[in-house]
């Protein structure tokens, strides 16, 4: 087998179906292949039913998690097993999303026959409903840890440079991941973990796009798709204007890649003056965004 098609799950309630088309599409098509369940859920009715569809199959694999850590954690798991058995590659699928076979054998094709070093391919991700590409998925960030989505002309050519994805469709060079000891930082345990993972890899060997390949997502095209909104955004990413555990999980792990990887411009800008700037604009956010950076602050002196 030279794939592993991992999947990480937590209660996955309808998408169970959307499971179950995906696995019995890898067993039934692509010889290459073997697939892995890491199961991080509370409730486990609906995995155990699909478990035991498979749990003959030579070429299926599962884990059951007691404790959720995360997606990050999840796909570590995974990765660390590809990586024992000797796999050459691996491919990231989230719960949500559907995948082509094809796509999936075009990203092997392509990994065995380009010639190209890489640490990471991606398929392009396709809103579910109309098959319009999802930009936001695909993106590189800049010396001030801006961030910019994948563009549409992109799309035209064979396949393209990123040095951020995010995990769903994520087809990982395995050799480059043992050899550099690149993991997922499971610290961040949501929002920006993917990226900041793909991008410590892609500053060892490029990441890129390969058109050909695809896989979908229920997701809708954001309204920030443009690059006045992603500019603008990019300099309010830092800011938790609620205290919805993601969205506060999102604003710490934005202001951990500035504090690790930017540039000092970034830095200032983005986690002293406009965070300063709301002291008098929402003192709720501001003191939300000051104790998320002091958060950041004890992070990063903890993995130093």
């Amino acid at each position: 087998m030279d794939t592993l098609i991992i999947f990480v799950t937590f209660n996955p309630g309808s998408y169970i179906d959307y499971l179950n088309k995906n696995i019995n599409l890898i067993l039934n098509n692509s010889e290459h292949t073997q697939v892995i369940v890491i199961d991080n859920s509370t409730d486990r009715a609906g995995i155990m039913e699909l478990i035991d569809n498979y749990k003959y199959s030579k070429r299926f694999n599962y884990i059951l998690n007691e404790v959720n850590n995360g997606p990050g954690s999840g796909f570590n798991q995974g990765i660390r097993y590809a990586i024992t058995n000797q796999y050459k590659y691996c491919y990231l699928v989230d719960q949500d999303s559907l995948i082509d076979v094809e796509s999936l054998e075009s990203l092997i094709i392509f990994a065995n026959t380009s010639n190209i070093d890489f640490s990471f391919l991606s398929s392009k991700v396709l809103c579910e409903k109309n098959l319009t590409e999802l930009y936001y998925f695909r993106a590189n960030f800049n010396k001030n840890m801006s961030i910019f989505f994948s563009k549409k002309k992109n799309y035209k050519e064979k396949y393209f440079k990123v040095n951020a994805a995010g995990y769903t469709g994520l087809f990982l060079d395995l050799d480059t991941i043992k050899r550099n000891n690149i993991f997922i930082n499971e610290d961040l345990f949501i929002a920006f973990d993917d990226y900041d993972f793909t991008y410590r890899l892609s500053k060892v060997n490029e990441g890129y796009v390969v058109t050909d390949s695809y896989i979908t997502h229920p997701n809708k095209r954001l309204k920030y798709n443009s690059y006045f909104g992603q500019f603008i955004l990019n300099y309010l990413r830092q800011i938790p204007f609620s205290e919805d555990f993601r969205k506060l999980k999102s604003s710490r792990n934005y202001m951990y890649l500035i504090d690790e990887y930017g540039s000092q411009k970034s830095k200032f800008i983005k986690l002293n003056l406009i965070i300063y700037l709301f002291k008098y604009i929402d003192r709720d956010v501001y003191n939300r965004a000051d104790n998320l950076k002091k958060t950041v602050t004890l992070m990063r002196s903890i993995n130093i």
